[in-house]
């Protein structure tokens, strides 16, 4: 992500999908699927070679490949009324800014954790993870920024902010 826009930038005008790139879906399909499937067809089925080289790259692997695709299976879009959420299967939900009560940042997994008010009208919160892989974080940053109250931040995203 670049330098994050000061405080007083005002927001984009028009909506920004925040989609991963195709590289991060390469991985997440030959870590996740491809290198997996082949270590146990390797291994298991196929008597000529074994498949220890790429069982141990599916191990590494693999993990990362499948928390990427757990975060992955949301497209968002950051409008000026909110975000819009939108799983490959299931409801689209939108969630106002006024929604967004907390934004959290964790520098090991470069992710954003934004807790928002149930859009389904719950009690409860919803975590959304917005992975620093994403595009168009600029735009989510400089909505964040306008649209969410300055308290809503942790120390971390503070910082990733450059908020003091």
């Amino acid at each position: 992500m670049s330098a994050p826009p000061s405080p007083h930038a005002s927001p984009p005008s028009e909506p920004s999908d925040l989609n991963h790139r195709f590289q991060t879906w390469g991985f997440i399909f030959l870590f996740g699927f491809m290198l997996p499937a082949m270590a146990i067809h390797g291994l298991f089925f196929d008597e000529t070679r074994g498949g220890g080289l790429l069982a141990v790259l599916a191990l590494m692997g693999a993990p990362v490949a499948w928390w990427l695709f757990r975060e992955a299976r949301f497209r968002i879009r950051a409008t000026p009324r909110g975000l819009e959420i939108r799983p490959f299967w299931g409801e689209a939900q939108e969630v106002s800014w006024a929604g967004v009560v907390g934004v959290r940042y964790r520098p090991r997994t470069r992710v954003l954790i934004l807790e928002l008010r149930d859009p389904a009208g719950g009690s409860e919160s919803v975590h959304l993870h917005v992975s620093l892989l994403r595009e168009n974080l600029e735009a989510l940053a400089r909505f964040l920024l306008v649209r969410v109250p300055l308290s809503a931040f942790d120390a971390e995203a503070r910082k990733l902010f450059k908020l003091g």
